[in-house]
C-alpha cells in the first residue's frame, strides 16, 4: 500500500493521497478567491477613475458655461449676470440700459475698496517693521550675553588647550626622566655583565695568548705581559659592549611602557 510521507498515511493502491488532494483544491480555491479579490479592486479602482474623470469634465463644462454667462467684469443689474465691461452702456445679454449713477456707484465701491486694501497694507507692513525693531530690540539685548559666553567659550578652550601641553610636557619630562633612569640602570647592569663576560672571556683567551705568544718572542715574560693587555682589552671591550646594550635595552623599554599606558 503506498505511503505519504508528507502527511504520514497510508492510501489505495492507483489512487492519490487524500489529504494532498485537499490541500491542491484548498490551494486552487485560495486562488481563485485572490483572483476574483484582485479583479474587484481592479473594477472598483477603474470605476473611482471613470467618476474621477466624469466629475473633471463636469467642473470643465460648468466652468465653460459660467464664462459663457458671464463674460464680463461687472455685474449687470438687471440680469445679475457678469456680462459688463467697464463703463458699458448697455448689457449684451438682456440689453438693459446702464447708468451712469451705476457706474459712479460702482467707482466709489472701488474706491473705498482701494483704500482700505492700501490701509490694510500699510497696517500689515507697520506691523511687519515693529516685530522686526521687537527682534532687533531683543537682539541687541542679548549681545552683551553672547559675548560674555563667546568669551568664556573661548577662555575654557584656551585653558583646555594648556591643560593639554602642559600635561604632554609633564608626560614627556617623565617619560626621559624614567628612560634616564632605567638607561641608567640597565647600564650598570650591561657594563656589570660585560665585565663578567669580558673577564671570562679574557680568562679564556690569556691561556692560548700567552702560550702561542711566548712560543712566537721565545720569552715567556712578554708573552705573559702580551696575554696580560689582550685580557685587558677583552673585559674592557665586553663592558663598554655590555653598557651600550644596557642602557639601548632601558630607553627601548621606557619607550614602551608609555606607548601601552
Amino acid at each position: 500500500m503506498p505511503h505519504c510521507y508528507t502527511h504520514d498515511i497510508d492510501y489505495p493502491a492507483r489512487h492519490e493521497c487524500p489529504e494532498c488532494r485537499a490541500d491542491e483544491a484548498a490551494e486552487s480555491r485560495r486562488r481563485v478567491i485572490e483572483q476574483q479579490e484582485e479583479e474587484r479592486e481592479d473594477r472598483w479602482r477603474e470605476e473611482e477613475r471613470q467618476r474621477d474623470r466624469h466629475e473633471e469634465i463636469v467642473r470643465l463644462r460648468e466652468r465653460e458655461i459660467y464664462k459663457r454667462q458671464n463674460p464680463g467684469d461687472y455685474k449687470c443689474p438687471e440680469c445679475l449676470y457678469i456680462t459688463l465691461k467697464r463703463s458699458a452702456s448697455r448689457c449684451p445679454a438682456c440689453h438693459a440700459a446702464i447708468t451712469q449713477d451705476y457706474w459712479s456707484r460702482m467707482f466709489e465701491v472701488e474706491r473705498l475698496q482701494a483704500e482700505e486694501k492700501a490701509r490694510q497694507e500699510k497696517l500689515a507692513a507697520e506691523e511687519k517693521a515693529r516685530q522686526n525693531a521687537l527682534a532687533a530690540e531683543e537682539w541687541a539685548k542679548g549681545e552683551p550675553e553672547r559675548q560674555r559666553r563667546a568669551k568664556a567659550a573661548a577662555e575654557e578652550a584656551e585653558r583646555k588647550q594648556m591643560e593639554a601641553a602642559e600635561a604632554a610636557r609633564v608626560a614627556a619630562s617623565e617619560m626621559r626622566q624614567a628612560a634616564i633612569g632605567k638607561g641608567i640602570a640597565y647600564l650598570v647592569l650591561g657594563l656589570v655583565i660585560g665585565a663578567i663576560v669580558g673577564f671570562i672571556a679574557g680568562l679564556i683567551i690569556f691561556l692560548p695568548v700567552y702560550i702561542v705568544a711566548g712560543i712566537w718572542m721565545n720569552d715567556s715574560q712578554a708573552g705573559s705581559a702580551l696575554a696580560e693587555i689582550v685580557a685587558r682589552v677583552v673585559i674592557g671591550v665586553g663592558a663598554v659592549i655590555g653598557a651600550y646594550m644596557g642602557w639601548s635595552l632601558g630607553t627601548v623599554d621606557t619607550v614602551l611602557n608609555t606607548k601601552r599606558r
